[in-house]
């Protein structure tokens, strides 16, 4: 699991914070955790996917977690 610390100065702003792993998002065992703990920050946060697990009801309720950015599917 991975820890993120950090102080922001008055002047900081973050725009998201984005899952872009070396491979499919929704397959870390510990996602879901991460995006809770995230959220409670108040930083929004965007999880880029490819989708390939969108068929399962646990992955659809993690996406939704998530802070809507926009959709988009693409096939080539």
């Amino acid at each position: 699991m991975y820890y993120v610390s950090f102080k922001c100065p008055e002047f900081f702003f973050t725009h998201y914070i984005t899952f872009v792993p070396d491979g499919e998002p929704t397959l870390d065992i510990n996602l879901s955790r991460e995006v809770e703990l995230l959220r409670s920050l108040g930083i929004p946060l965007a999880i880029l996917t490819n989708s390939s697990l969108i068929w399962r009801e646990d992955v659809r309720e993690l996406l939704r977690k998530a802070t809507p950015a926009g959709r988009s599917l693409k096939s080539f």
